[in-house]
């Protein structure tokens, strides 16, 4: 309906536009029609009684001419001279019909002999080469005359002569010669007479018409470029620009030939080789323009078409290539392109006007007025060149072409207020839609991880070890799913305002290095170390903990995530009080294009497709800046592809420094600490012996009065790798540890002592400040039997330190217990046998049988004594029970059993009945194993901060799964002698027993004891 309506409107507004633009030219035709014509006749013009001659004369009429001779003034010709019009081509003066020739124009001007003017003589278009002479005076020369082609120079680029009337008489000779032009030669066009002041006003009259068209296409093409190169690079655009400049250039180039005005040492051959390429080009620029403009709005040309425009496109290409070697076809070609070229236009304008509710009605309208220019420039030249410069066309379709894009920009501007609104929406309701989306799957995937944990740790003896890799990716995989669900909630956190910041004083380097922990082992199969540079004295810094540890762990993930190899190196310094971090890597690096949308949400570099691992949703960089933003901070990034990244934020520093939180503890407080640790409590918790591990001495010193308060002992350290060394001297029924610590965080100590004690016989309790799921999830992995969160609350803390140390005491109790039963579980035929042994020494040898009762009752006694249910007795005690009970043995079984014994002679502490029991195992389970029987070394050697500890044995020996087993599980059927022995001694903070045994060989078990 809108179609045939516009169809309409164009049948009525089309021609009724020409129609006005031909009126309009008509008016001005008339209006300068007061251009005074004196005919010439036999090559005299009088002039005389006409009075003012103020306005422009036309020289046109019957001139004398002298074909083929060259008259210089005072010189009479043989010839008669014949007469010629002027303006007229001269084919009829030379035999052939041709343009080729040259001659002597001749023309006497008579003027009012009292008149003392100065005239000014214009002459246009003399082709090819002419030379004036007026009253016998060479004036000027253009080109150079000659009577051959080889001689002549071309050059009839318009010309205005200043001359004087002599006695009211005014002689006019000018030589002309044509050997160029094939078409036309001679005067062609009007020469204009008349006083010079009059006339300068109205020629440059018609120069600054020229010139400000010029200048205003000029501008246009000036602007089109530069939209094109710096904000469109479309076709339509670059064909626009170079249009504009191309009609700025023909007119410089056309009417007046103003180019040649202002720049006179272009050679004429180069302006007509210009005058054809660029007015040409300029009609061909145009409608590639409308081309592209067409196809912006169909997008598709029939075959035909396509055909026509590249056929186009060779023929201008033909007509460049010959013009720049050839001036004497440029008419020819000019013509027959200035004919083949626009065809298509009007077509192209049509279809055009019928789109877009008649915005390109102004299009249409600009090129119609362009095109009645440039046929009515061509009739001019031809038909009435004397009429001025007519520029409305021009002005006109400027105007038109102006409103058609300014009426573009505007619904491009709706249309761009229209799609943003739209996108606004859509933006809104996928962040909805991510938002609930994620709230939904938060606990599905809970419980697959749930599931597959419960089945990791309970069903790992059934699984196969492929099995378990896959169990294994499975969780990997769910809690980065954790973290990209987390990522999207903040997201919409931030985007609502609902996210607020707890900033205080706090460390970079231990929430660092609690970063390198957690991603330390989502880097598997990369060669990527994780490393910094930051000081231990660095200055806190004021910002959520919590908060700067998504940070951080955002930018190394997001580093560790494309490099496949190197290092990712985070560093820090202080400018202007703002702690500047950078987090380098030498990874794949981005394209400055990729760089500077990369923190934009759910946008990621094109690299991230190749990335080393995964794509993401592109959130984590956004919320970083948000969240930096949101601390007073700024985050940039320096990038070359292949090359890495560096990403820089900047946090503002604590106004109030703690010092002592960055600095080694001084040795005045470490000794305060030292002094409360000594101290014993009278309650009954006195016994229980609690580690806690921090790098803040506050925090140790606000925990220690908590849980000193209820009675336990307490002793605190400030590093983890202090607490490593603490834990060898004793034996702990607790360590709490802070998570986040320099060098090594909580995660990395809980796994270190994991290597030595179990679950049971050190529990580990983590205080941390971060509550996520997977953060729980890291500390639990590590070894952790529970966690508490900071800031810590006392009776959360009692409860789980209660807790704990109950768990511990009843493990320690258990296995004192264990060992008690051990010895009182003295087997039958043992008793029976040295009974029996007793009463055959009786008959045999009263002597030794008393002795044996002696050791036998020594044994008995010590086996039974309370001490040993104590934790410890000394090695003195230890060696008495040993010593009985090989006497009693060797009294049994004679020479099938040797002992050697080499005891150092020291004072320590050993766990009770741990000797004997492996003496007895050697004995019982090695060499009496053999029918010759073997022999049993004990041996206590000193050295410099321990003793060591061995029992030998030259019998059956073990297999290695024997052994591994004795040192691990306790419910075995061979009984709990060496397990329980292993672990006594770990529980007192040692490492246990090393057992080596090699079948029918021997076995020899050790360990140490600290002095």
């Amino acid at each position: 309906m809108y179609g045939q309506s516009m169809n309409k409107r164009l049948w009525l507004i089309v021609p009724f536009f020409v129609v006005v633009l031909i009126a309009f030219r008509l008016i001005w035709i008339d209006s300068n029609q007061n251009i005074h014509t004196v005919t010439a006749e036999n090559g005299v013009i009088d002039l005389r009684g006409m009075g003012d001659l103020s306005e422009d004369i036309l020289l046109n009429g019957e001139w004398k001419f002298f074909a083929e001779e060259f008259i210089t003034p005072g010189e009479s010709s043989k010839r008669v001279p014949s007469l010629i019009q002027v303006p007229a081509d001269w084919q009829e003066q030379f035999s052939g019909n041709t343009s080729y020739g040259y001659g002597t124009y001749s023309l006497k001007i008579y003027v009012d002999r009292d008149d003392t003017n100065i005239y000014r003589l214009y002459a246009k278009d003399i082709v090819s080469a002419s030379r004036f002479f007026v009253n016998g005076e060479e004036k000027v020369q253009l080109g150079k005359t000659a009577t051959n082609r080889k001689q002549e120079e071309v050059d009839y680029r318009p010309q205005t002569l200043q001359i004087e009337s002599n006695a009211g008489e005014i002689e006019l000779l000018i030589h002309v010669s044509n050997f160029h032009s094939l078409k036309t030669g001679g005067i062609i066009q009007p020469m204009k007479f008349g006083e010079w002041s009059a006339a300068e006003q109205s020629v440059f009259k018609d120069y600054g018409w020229q010139l400000a068209l010029m200048s205003i296409v000029g501008l246009h093409g000036v602007y089109s470029f530069l939209i094109y190169f710096l904000f469109s690079r479309k076709k339509d655009m670059l064909y626009l620009a170079l249009s504009f400049l191309s009609v700025a250039i023909s007119i410089a180039i056309a009417d007046d030939k103003l180019l040649l005005y202002f720049f006179p040492e272009i050679s004429f051959a180069a302006w007509s080789k210009m005058n054809v390429i660029v007015y040409s080009g300029g009609v061909y620029l145009v409608v590639l323009y409308i081309k592209a403009l067409v196809d912006t709005v169909e997008h598709s040309f029939s075959k035909w078409e396509r055909y026509y425009y590249r056929l186009l496109g060779i023929g201008y290409g033909i007509l460049v290539i010959l013009t720049l070697f050839s001036v004497e076809l440029d008419v020819l070609f000019l013509y027959a392109l200035m004919l083949l070229i626009p065809l298509p236009t009007p077509f192209l304008m049509y279809r055009l006007s019928k789109r877009e509710k008649g915005n390109y009605l102004f299009f249409l309208l600009a090129g119609i007025s362009l095109m009645s220019s440039m046929i009515w420039g061509l009739f001019k030249a031809q038909i009435m060149p004397e009429l001025p410069y007519y520029p409305y066309e021009m002005l006109i379709s400027l105007l038109l072409f102006g409103l058609f894009w300014f009426k573009r920009f505007y619904m491009e501007t709706e249309k761009s207020h229209s799609l943003a609104a739209s996108l606004q929406e859509e933006i809104h309701q996928k962040d909805e839609f991510l938002a609930n989306t994620s709230h939904e799957l938060r606990n599905p995937l809970h419980g697959i991880l749930n599931i597959t944990q419960t089945i990791y740790d309970n069903d790992q003896d059934k699984l196969s070890h492929e099995t378990i890799r896959n169990l294994e990716t499975l969780l990997s995989v769910g809690r980065q799913m954790t973290i990209v669900l987390n990522d999207l909630l903040d997201r919409e956190h931030l985007k609502d305002n609902k996210l607020q910041l707890e900033q205080q004083d706090v460390k970079i380097l231990p929430i660092l290095t609690n970063v390198f922990d957690t991603l330390k082992f989502m880097k598997e199969g990369k060669s990527v170390s994780l490393e910094h540079s930051i000081p231990v004295q660095f200055p806190n810094i004021m910002a959520d903990e919590n908060r700067l540890y998504q940070i951080l762990f955002n930018l190394v993930h997001n580093a560790i995530k494309f490099s496949a190899e190197g290092v990712v190196h985070v560093s820090a310094d202080v400018q202007n009080r703002m702690a500047v971090i950078r987090v380098a890597d030498e990874g794949i690096g981005m394209s400055p294009k990729d760089a500077h949308m990369i923190f934009q949400p759910y946008k990621q570099a094109e690299s991230g497709i190749t990335s080393t691992g995964g794509g993401g949703l592109g959130l984590g960089l956004s919320i970083c800046k948000q969240l930096i933003e949101m601390h007073g901070g700024t985050i940039i990034v320096e990038t070359k592809e292949n090359e890495g990244s560096t990403f820089t934020f900047t946090l503002p520093l604590s106004e109030h420094q703690q010092q002592q939180s960055y600095i080694p503890v001084p040795d005045t407080v470490q000794q305060k600490l030292k002094s409360l640790d000594s101290g014993t409590s009278s309650a009954s918790n006195a016994t229980e012996r609690i580690l806690v591990v921090d790098d803040d001495p506050m925090n140790l010193q606000i925990i220690k009065q908590m849980l000193k308060a209820d009675g336990y002992l307490v002793v605190t350290c400030t590093s983890a790798n202090e607490a490593i060394k603490e834990l060898e001297r004793g034996y702990w029924s607790l360590v709490i540890s802070d998570v986040m610590m320099p060098y090594m965080s909580g995660y990395e100590l809980t796994r270190e002592l994991r290597k030595r004690f179990s679950l049971a016989e050190l529990p580990i309790l983590l205080l941390t400040a971060r509550t996520q799921q997977v953060d729980i999830q890291m500390g639990f992995d590590a070894g952790a039997n529970d966690y508490v969160r900071k800031p810590v609350e006392k009776v959360e803390l009692i409860m789980r330190v209660r807790a704990l140390t109950n768990l511990n005491q009843t493990i320690v109790e258990r296995i004192q217990m264990e060992a008690a039963w051990l010895q009182a579980q003295i087997q039958p035929h043992f008793l029976f046998n040295t009974l029996n042994t007793i009463s055959a020494l009786s008959e045999i040898d009263p002597e030794k049988m008393v002795k044996l009762l002696d050791k036998f009752g020594t044994y008995l006694e010590q086996s039974f004594t309370i001490q040993n249910l104590a934790s410890t007795v000394s090695l003195e005690k230890e060696l008495e029970l040993v010593e009985a009970y090989i006497y009693i043995e060797k009294q049994r079984y004679g020479d099938r059993l040797q002992v050697e014994m080499d005891i150092a002679p020291v004072q320590v502490e050993v766990p009770p009945l741990s000797i004997q029991t492996l003496v007895e195992n050697a004995i019982e389970h090695g060499v009496l194993k053999r029918p010759e029987g073997g022999t049993v070394w004990i041996k206590v050697s000193e050295c410099d901060d321990t003793v060591d500890i061995s029992i030998s044995d030259n019998g059956l020996g073990m297999e290695q799964d024997l052994v591994t087993l004795l040192q691990t599980d306790t419910n075995i059927q061979a009984g709990v002698g060496l397990p329980n022995t292993h672990k006594r001694l770990r529980q007192l903070g040692y490492s246990g027993l090393t057992i080596d045994s090699i079948p029918k060989i021997g076995t020899v078990i050790r360990f140490s004891i600290d002095k």
